[in-house]
């Protein structure tokens, strides 16, 4: 099922495994626009204060390092 217009998410996982698994599986169901990743939570409060636009949806792993 596509969503009708594209999404900016934001993944933050701190696996490699995890998180190509978890891409391959939303680029199926989500009409993507852009992913983009953060490793930490560090990272993660970063790009959101940075990027503009921020993204539309934020997939966050529940035990990151750091923040």
């Amino acid at each position: 099922m596509q969503t009708e217009r594209p999404i900016n998410l934001l993944l933050v996982e701190d696996d490699e495994g995890h998180a190509l698994l978890i891409e391959e599986i939303l680029k199926k169901v989500l009409n993507l626009q852009k992913i983009y990743r953060a490793k930490d939570g560090e990272e993660a409060l970063f790009f959101i204060h940075k990027q503009s636009p921020r993204p539309d949806l934020i997939l966050l792993d529940i035990k990151l390092p750091k923040i």
